[in-house]
């Protein structure tokens, strides 16, 4: 619909005491390699509710300027959700937008390094242990590149309607949306979402067809 590429990367198998999660920063850093200027990452249980709704539009309305390397969303509010360095409110890395710009890949190299501990130390901790990636970058990564990164509303980009959490801790996703609780109603969302996109030109169309 909007000329996109679609890449489904099959990246390989991480370290055995290393969590599978961990494969996705290596596997964006490898997909900007072959020229694209960004790559949208998804997790299998993230969709976009408004199919007609340009990637472009969401880099405009957050302000993704050129040096902005990784937009990404606000984890719910919830003290589960609190980095381990100052109890800032985490991210979620279900969604991500990726630009390539100079700093860029030493920031996602030193993100795939970081169970190593070649640059910060205490970050193998997160090898295997929830959050995993999402959770090195939480305590380390954005701290180390504070200039390069937008977080962004988690009610904008994460969770969704279906999700039960109450208050400050409840995210509709309402231009993103990431089932990782109600993971059973992707589904039911995906074909929502292709409806909404398709069936109103369908009515119209039938509707010029019958007045005809």
């Amino acid at each position: 619909m909007h000329g996109y590429d679609y890449k489904f990367v099959q990246a390989p198998p991480v370290a055995n005491d290393t969590h599978p999660t961990w494969v996705k920063v290596q596997a964006i850093r490898e997909v900007l390699k072959e020229g694209y200027k960004f790559v949208v990452f998804t997790d299998s249980d993230v969709i976009f509710p408004h199919l007609r709704m340009s990637m472009e539009y969401l880099l405009q309305r957050w302000n993704v300027s050129a040096e902005i390397a990784v937009t990404i969303g606000h984890a719910p509010k919830l003290q589960s959700s609190l980095d381990r360095v100052h109890q800032k409110q985490g991210v979620n890395t279900g969604f991500m937008m990726v630009q390539d710009t100079p700093i860029t890949d030493n920031m996602l190299k030193d993100w795939a390094e970081c169970p190593s501990e070649v640059k910060y130390p205490g970050c193998a901790h997160w090898k295997n242990v929830m959050w995993h990636e999402q959770s090195a970058y939480n305590d380390y990564i954005r701290y180390d590149y504070p200039n390069v990164t937008r977080e962004v509303p988690c009610n904008e980009v994460n969770g969704a309607p279906e999700h039960e959490e109450k208050g400050e801790a409840h995210c509709d996703g309402i231009l993103v949306r990431h089932y990782w609780v109600a993971k059973n109603k992707v589904k039911e969302a995906v074909q929502a979402s292709i409806a909404d996109a398709v069936l109103p030109e369908v009515v119209d169309d039938m509707m010029m067809a019958w007045t005809a």
